[in-house]
């Protein structure tokens, strides 16, 4: 009797691993799908940014070095502002929050204005 039970929960367990085993091998191929599929959207989403930044980085250099007198006159430092406002008189620039006429004058003269973009452009 011992021997007839005995051999029923050996065949019972057996049937229950083999069940195990089937879901433990579908599991393991969605598991594999998944990380495929997070591999190909990663490759999606990060190639295109790193072949643009290798294939964009000369031409944005180009660009910008097109504007790097720009750049340097939106800086204002000590020797542009020399530069640029050598003629101004500070005291006159500002007539009641408004750029009076001398500077205008001086903005509007394309000898004066020819000097700042030589300087800037060096």
């Amino acid at each position: 009797m011992i021997d007839e039970e005995l051999k029923r929960l050996i065949q019972k367990n057996q049937e229950t691993l083999e069940d195990l085993e089937k879901r433990v091998k579908g599991i393991q191929k969605k598991l594999l799908w998944y990380v495929i599929g997070n591999l190909i959207k990663t490759i999606l989403i990060v190639g295109p940014i790193i072949i643009g930044f290798i294939y964009l980085s000369p031409i944005v250099k180009e660009y910008l070095s097109g504007l790097q007198p720009i750049f340097e006159m939106l800086q204002l430092g000590p020797l542009v502002l020399q530069d640029v406002f050598a003629n101004f008189n500070p005291q006159a620039n500002i007539n009641n929050g408004a750029i009076n006429n001398e500077t205008l004058e001086f903005l509007c003269d394309p000898v004066q204005r020819d000097a700042v973009i030589q300087s800037i452009c060096k």
